[in-house]
This record gives structure tokens, sequence and C-alpha cells, in this order.
């Protein structure tokens, strides 16, 4: 799958089949190794929006349709980014574990919610992050009609919600960059954590309907209360 020579398509459905039916019988201290090289490897097929064509992807650069998830949030959530890839459903036959085919796909790399990535040129010794589509989701808000915003709006709701860490420290962590701090004399003094840019631009940017019918930022429509 890294050569220059496409696999035939009969046979990579082979291939990823048998993948699914052999990855619980490798041994546990080896499977995260094993799904490691499978993540980086362009043995899915996928389509976007801005190729007609089918293309060959790497799972870790892959996210799940709602043929396989049930749900079809992320499809409308990346219907302003042209270039996101969902891998087609041609793997599964009719009478196929779903859920069990949505487990596989994850653990190999594929995504079922928008992915966290590091924001390039955020400075130096700076790490700061930002979520794969949201930018062009909210701003298509405005330009879209009120039906189908009100239902991208709640889809980003849901997503986020889903996305959200466990714990309020790794909630913290995962909306967060750091920055390190350096003295004149290039001496380390520490590291400063902030918000990071997808979480400013969630709540700068209007694009939650209050029941006025109306795109609103998040601080207009819920009070700053302890409970909030």
């Amino acid at each position: 799958y890294r050569q220059d020579t496409p696999v035939r398509v009969e046979l990579n459905l082979q291939h990823v089949r048998y993948l699914y039916r052999a990855i619980n019988r490798v041994p546990a201290g080896e499977k995260p190794r094993v799904c490691q090289a499978i993540s980086n490897t362009p043995l899915l097929q996928a389509r976007d929006k801005s190729a007609l064509a089918k293309v060959w992807a790497s799972p870790v650069k892959v996210y799940l349709p709602r043929t396989v998830t049930g749900i079809g949030d992320l499809e409308a959530f990346f219907s302003a980014t042209p270039t996101a890839s969902f891998i087609l459903p041609d793997y599964m036959t009719a009478t196929v574990d779903v859920a069990g085919w949505c487990n596989f796909l994850l653990e190999i790399g594929c995504a079922d919610r928008p992915r966290r990535l590091q924001k390039p040129n955020a400075g130096f010794a700076t790490q700061d992050w930002l979520l794969e589509g949201l930018e062009a989701t909210v701003a298509s808000l405005e330009q879209t009609p009120i039906p189908e915003a009100l239902s991208l709006s709640e889809a980003v709701w849901r997503l986020l919600l889903r996305s959200l860490p466990d714990s309020a420290w790794e909630r913290n962590r995962w909306s967060h960059g750091k920055r390190e701090i350096y003295g004149r004399r290039g001496g380390y003094l520490g590291s400063e954590d902030f918000e990071a840019s997808f979480l400013s631009q969630l709540k700068q940017t209007a694009w939650l309907f209050g029941q006025d019918g109306k795109l609103h930022k998040p601080s207009e429509l819920f009070q700053d209360t302890p409970k909030n």
C-alpha cells in the first residue's frame, strides 16, 4: 500500500475484511504497535467532496460516516470542508456487525468526532490546538438558511459534548495550549497555559441559536454564574 502501483479494489476489500476478523487475535502486548502501523498506511478507500474519484487514505486521515456510526453529525459538520475524507461503506456487507466494524475502525485510527490538531506557526515554544473543520463550519452558519443552520449548530454542540474528556483536569488540558517562558538570557522560567485557539473561536463566534431564532455567542445565552 506504500508502493506507487495501486492495489486492486477487490483485493483491498479482502485485506481490510481480514484485518477486521484478525485484529482481536493479536496479543494484547502487540496490538497497539499493530494498530499504529495500520493507522499510518493508506489502505482505506475514501471519498471527499473535492474529488470525484475514490482516494486511498490512511485511517488517521479518515472519518466515519453515518452508515458506520448511525449518526449524521460529522457529515453535517464537514459540509463546509470539502477535503474531509469519509471511509466508503463498501467494506461492510448487509449482514455485518456494524458496531464491531465501528470499534475496529476507531482502533486503527479513524475518527468519529473532529480531530484536535496542533496549530501550525503557533509561535516559539508554543503548543496550540485547532479542531479540524471548526473554522469553516461556524463561518458557514451565517450564510446557511435557518433550518439547515439550526441543524448544523446542534450537530456542532453534540460533537463538542462527545469530544469532552471525562475529568475536569483532562478537559482543561484538552481545551488549553501551553507556552514555555524564557528570560532575556535564555534561561527557562516555566510555562503558562492559555485558551486553545478553537476554544477562543467558540467563545468569540455567534454559532448558537437563541430563543429569538438568531445566532449568538455563548456568552449572550449563558449567564456567568458558578452553576454555569
